[in-house]
């Protein structure tokens, strides 16, 4: 029994050391990511927002200031709605400031 401990607090202990982050790599891929968004809305607006939503049940969205949770199908209609007011790469500029 004591083997069966200590064996499972050495694999606990190695499993932890193996998972630790690389942050420039974490940086790296945010702001590939972000390279990324910024290209698709550029290209084709609003819309472009829809290559990076979860369209499963778990999605979910607070907007700022308000109490309730909005839906992926309720976020998709104001995306599909607003999307007739901004053209693609002539209304929204993007910026990113340095990452810590």
């Amino acid at each position: 029994m004591n083997l069966l401990k200590v064996t499972l607090i050495m694999l606990a202990f190695f499993s932890c050391q193996s998972h630790q982050l690389d942050k420039e790599k974490v940086k790296e891929e945010v702001a590939q990511m972000f390279d990324e968004y910024h290209a698709a809305i550029k290209k084709e607006g609003l819309k472009g927002e829809f290559y990076f939503l979860d369209s499963s049940s778990d999605f979910f969205w607070v907007p700022p200031g308000s109490a309730t949770a909005m839906n992926y199908d309720s976020v998709r209609r104001i995306l599909e709605t607003n999307a007739l007011l901004y053209q693609a790469g002539r209304c929204l500029r993007f910026s990113l400031l340095p990452m810590k």
